[in-house]
Formats: C-alpha cells, sequence, structure tokens
C-alpha cells in the first residue's frame, strides 16, 4: 500500500526545503524527495544575498559563510568599490543552507526526506497524486507514494510540471565556480567582506565573473554567461583561470571544489506555475533575476508563498491554487524584464570602453543606491544619474 502524504516536493534545494519545512511547521504530513544523496553534491550558487533575509526566513549563522559590505565593480580598464560601515548582506554556505532547511523540516515529525531518490512518474486520482519515484541509479520499479498536492522543486528540469508534456523556450545561461583556498597575505590584502564582480569581454564574454569570500581565506571565483551568444568563446573555465593568474596573480592557492549548472527561464514569466494540483517553486518558476542571477532569497520567497496558497487550499479557504501564480507575478512585477533587458545589454551589447564609462559614472552613486539597483532592482537610481550628468552638461 502506498504510502499518503498531504504534499510531496521534488527537490530539496533552497526552495524545495524550505517550502516543505513551512508545510511542516504547520502540521502537514509531507515527503521531501531529492535525487542528490548528500548536500554537498550539486553545489552551485555563488549565494550572496541581502542582510534581511536571515531575519524574513529565520535562518541561523550556521549557514553563512561570511557578511559583506562592499561592492567592487571591475571592468577592463578601471574599478571602483562602494563601502558601507556596517554589513549589508551575507553569502550562504549552500550546503549547510540546504542541510538546516531539511534537518529544520524533519525536527518538527512531520517531514520524511529522501536523499538519493528522485521522481519518475505520476498518475492522477480522483483526490490525489500517485507517484512513483526511483533510488538514484536504479532501473527497478520503484517505490509508490501518495500525495494530495506535487510541488516542483526541481529547477531547471521541471521534471513534474513538465511531465508528459512540450517544455516553452527557456532563455538559458551556464556558471562554472572553483572554490579556492588562498595563502593569508592575499586574503589579508585582497579583504573578506567584498563582492566582486568582473565585467565585459576582457573577463567573461556574454557574462561576468564574480569573487565571493567566503571566510578563512576562501573565495568563489566563478564567471557565467548567456547560451545563445552567436560568437564563439573560450570555455568558462578558461576565464576563470585566466582571472587567478593575470587579474588577482595568485601564486599559492589551492581548488578545493568545482561545480557548475545551468538556469533556464523566460523572462515574462509567461509559463505555467501550477498545473491542477501541481506547484512549481524557485527555479521551476524562473525565480532566478537575470541581472545579478540572484535566485536564493526569490527561491525562499516562492517558496513560502506556494506553502501559504497550499495552507489555504487545503483548509478549503481557496477552491484553487491559481492565486499562487498571480501573487508570484505580483512580486516579480515588471522588474524582472527590465533586470533581463539590462542584463543583456551589459553582458552581450557593450564592449569594454562602453562599461569603462559606465563604472567611472556609477561611482556618483552611493552605496544605498548601488544595493537598490543591484538587490532590488529598483532602476530609477539610473535615471536619477542620467539626469544628473545631465545637468552638469548644461552648467
Amino acid at each position: 500500500m502506498p504510502k499518503t502524504y498531504d504534499v510531496a516536493v521534488f527537490g530539496a534545494g533552497p526552495a524545495g526545503a524550505q517550502c516543505a519545512r513551512e508545510l511542516a511547521h504547520k502540521g502537514y504530513q509531507v515527503v521531501l524527495v531529492e535525487k542528490m544523496s548528500n548536500f554537498l553534491a550539486n553545489n552551485f550558487s555563488s549565494a550572496g544575498s541581502v542582510y534581511e533575509v536571515l531575519e524574513h526566513f529565520d535562518l541561523p549563522k550556521s549557514t553563512i559563510s561570511s557578511y559583506w559590505k562592499s561592492i567592487k565593480l571591475t571592468s577592463a580598464g578601471t574599478e571602483h568599490i562602494w563601502t558601507a560601515k556596517r554589513p549589508l548582506g551575507v553569502v550562504f554556505d549552500f550546503a549547510k543552507l540546504r542541510k538546516f532547511l531539511t534537518a529544520d523540516a524533519k525536527s518538527t515529525g512531520n517531514c520524511r526526506v529522501l536523499l538519493g531518490w528522485q521522481f519518475s512518474s505520476y498518475q492522477k486520482t480522483d483526490d490525489s497524486y500517485q507517484c512513483v519515484i526511483k533510488k538514484d541509479g536504479q532501473t527497478s520499479m520503484g517505490e509508490n507514494i501518495l500525495a494530495k498536492i506535487l510541488v516542483d522543486a526541481t529547477g531547471p528540469a521541471r521534471s513534474v510540471l513538465h511531465y508528459q508534456k512540450n517544455k516553452p523556450r527557456y532563455v538559458s545561461a551556464t556558471g562554472i565556480e572553483y572554490l579556492v583556498q588562498t595563502d593569508p597575505l592575499f586574503s589579508q590584502s585582497f579583504g573578506d567582506a567584498t563582492l566582486q564582480f568582473l565585467l565585459g569581454q576582457h573577463f567573461q564574454p556574454h557574462g561576468y565573473a564574480w569573487i565571493f569570500p567566503m571566510g578563512d581565506g576562501i573565495y568563489k571565483i566563478g564567471t557565467g554567461g548567456y547560451n545563445d551568444r552567436k560568437t564563439k568563446t573560450q570555455s568558462l573555465k578558461y576565464y576563470i583561470d585566466r582571472i587567478i593568474k593575470n587579474y588577482l596573480q595568485l601564486k599559492k592557492y589551492q581548488i578545493l571544489d568545482v561545480h557548475g549548472g545551468t538556469v533556464q527561464f523566460r523572462p515574462n514569466h509567461q509559463e505555467p506555475f501550477v498545473d491542477g494540483k501541481i506547484v512549481g517553486v524557485g527555479d521551476a518558476v524562473s525565480s532566478v533575476n537575470a541581472l545579478g542571477f540572484e535566485g536564493i532569497r526569490h527561491g525562499l520567497h516562492s517558496a513560502r508563498t506556494a506553502a501559504c496558497c497550499i495552507d489555504e487550499y487545503l483548509k478549503n479557504q481557496k477552491p484553487s491554487l491559481d492565486h499562487y501564480q498571480r501573487l508570484m507575478q505580483q512580486y516579480f512585477g515588471r522588474k524582472w524584464y527590465w533586470s533581463y533587458w539590462l542584463s543583456r545589454l551589459v553582458y552581450m551589447q557593450f564592449g569594454d570602453n562602453t562599461l569603462d564609462k559606465i563604472i567611472t559614472m556609477l561611482r556618483l552613486l552611493t552605496t544605498e543606491e548601488l544595493v537598490e539597483i543591484l538587490f532590488y532592482y529598483r532602476f530609477s537610481n539610473v535615471f536619477k544619474l542620467v539626469f544628473r550628468q545631465l545637468k552638469t552638461l548644461f552648467k
């Protein structure tokens, strides 16, 4: 006899684990199915976010690798650093974040966690879904589970929402990241509280590169870019190696880990977030923002919103789950589309000379104004800056 749950969540990334956590704390019986056998596998995320995410989602300090209070923008010919007096955000330890969210869900006694299992298929019954899950690497019959509601947190694969359906076309971008241990002298001079973004064809054609601190002299050094570029470029690893050798000029270092991944998203969010009693969260509903490809904070928000909508539906307060899509589209608004449009200009169209001029102009912004642009997508600050520049021309 299949085991029965209120909700089955497929995927234990931040969005899936947070959704399971929220529902388990509300008293629902949840099963959380994750295809990786441990949280160090598939450990790709630059994981930078703003400080408020900790309090908003009740996340402990144990999930944090470092705090940042500075942002540094670098192009081929110039660079500038914006600094605040207090920490503005955090860099998560992605594996520890996922582990905490999952453990917290499990601690309620309402959540069963299955690592090393993955979604295979489902069949709709009158009031629930009968799902087949399979142990990683096995082709046997697997295990059957019954759930009233399914949550797709399988990321770009969208394995549940798109099961036996044609997938719409998505924009895709790929990134690779090294976890690098440096020597003490380098970390002292470079600092451990700065998010650095390297822009332009010199560092990463059709994308950007980043250097994020992880504490104890460890840095995330990564590159990423859009996959629809028309000109051929070197591999992503080539540009990371060049940054390490030519820009950072590291002599003594150790590469602790190499990981990467691909995101697929629709900038206008014209895609299904809900299909009957199947709900998508996180990257399965294009929650990543294309400006800096921040995904964790928005994935957590989608998870909380989905959990609230599921709760209302199961309590018969709503006739369907369709209001979830409306709430998420309100959250994204036009900001996600404008972020995508701006990222295409910066990463795909602007040359190194243009980016030099843009960073020079951005120096007029305060640290708070820059954070408003990069993390809150409030582009009015850009227009204000252009207006300021125009005023100086007519003085």
